[in-house]
């Protein structure tokens, strides 16, 4: 019966023709409920986030009993074997992160899991840390303790090269776009291209022009203006343009509506959202504007007094009970300062 159910859920990502094999591995309900815990009941709770685990549990029972499959025909089975590591899930996932400045504690034990196609909005009180938090993702800092996975590597504990690899599938957007003032916009975005790839010229200018057609920028307008001719929001799309050209699965944003007025942050709300949901990218953005958050998020965290303390969909985190929350969400810094008064 629990496996059927997992069967329901994996056919809502994939439609797999492998359900009769997993009817006669249900006879076997000894291993299925030991693994109920681990794998059944995590799935509904958050289903794309534990999806990864879910085949990999899948791909060590077949693997343990394989022996006993006699009446499966060996190509059947590694057919669904290798359909389910494709469906692997990517997905960023910090544990226990700490880090320390000297004395003063920027993180004290951050919890978080980044799931795969989605946008989540890391929100908190400006000096917080948010931003310390996503340059541990691309290994800029070393955690006092913890564990940073980028696809199930820990950064932390990678060496040079390997981290070099990590940060070909992540692009990151700086809060004020840090584009290097003496090239012009082209110069810019075929920059990683240059550095990374051997492509010849003609294919990096046909790349660079669509990579800035896809952030919403007239290419052969701003190809060739310097960033200082640029209004805020426009040079804010040209470091987005210049963070994807590599085609990364994930793509960190620092503050990227800071200082821009209403109308520019929702374009680049908007230019979040079509690049997350039609281009498959990961998005996490770094954000204290609660307006354009609530508008395309589908997860979001709450970063306060070195933790995450609060985690969730859009209406989760509104309906949230915690009066930290809801004091964020309404700007009440009557209750902040009795908190810190407890503090002290």
């Amino acid at each position: 019966k629990e496996i059927k159910k997992a069967i329901d859920a994996l056919k809502l990502y994939e439609n797999l023709d492998y359900v009769n094999f997993f009817d006669k591995i249900a006879d076997i309900e000894d291993e299925l409920l030991d693994a109920k815990e681990d794998f059944i009941d995590p799935m509904f709770e958050f289903m794309e986030g534990e999806k990864r685990k879910i085949y990999d549990e899948i791909i060590s029972f077949v693997n343990e009993h394989k022996d006993n499959f006699y009446y499966i025909d060996n190509d059947e089975k590694n057919n669904l074997i290798e359909c389910l590591k494709k469906l692997r899930v990517r997905m960023i996932e910090i544990n226990h992160l700490k880090k320390v400045f000297g004395k003063k504690v920027v993180l004290k034990d951050v919890n978080l899991k980044i799931f795969d196609n989605k946008t989540t909005y890391i929100l908190g009180m400006s000096g917080q840390g948010k931003s310390t938090i996503i340059k541990h993702i691309v290994g800029l800092l070393k955690p006092t303790s913890g564990e940073i996975l980028v696809d199930g590597v820990d950064v932390a504990k990678a060496d040079l090269k390997t981290i070099y690899e990590i940060r070909k599938k992540v692009g990151f957007t700086f809060q004020e776009g840090a584009l290097f003032d003496s090239m012009n916009i082209y110069e810019n975005v075929a920059f990683p291209l240059r550095e990374h790839t051997k492509m010849k010229e003609k294919e990096i200018r046909k790349k660079v022009f669509e990579t800035l057609e896809m952030v919403g920028l007239d290419a052969k307008r701003v190809a060739f203006l310097y960033p200082h001719e640029l209004s805020g929001g426009m040079r804010k799309r040209a470091a987005t343009a210049r963070a994807i050209i590599m085609e990364p699965k994930y793509i960190l944003y620092d503050e990227p509506t800071s200082g821009l007025d209403p109308i520019i942050s929702d374009k680049i709300t908007r230019m979040i959202e079509n690049l997350t949901k039609e281009h498959n990218m990961t998005s996490v953005v770094i954000s204290h504007d609660l307006r354009e958050t609530f508008k395309s998020a589908d997860f979001v965290a709450l970063l306060y007094e070195g933790e995450i303390i609060e985690f969730g969909d859009v209406e989760q985190f509104r309906n949230s009970k915690n009066p930290i929350v809801q004091a964020f969400i309404k700007g009440d810094s009557k209750v902040f300062e009795q908190m810190e008064k407890k503090a002290i």
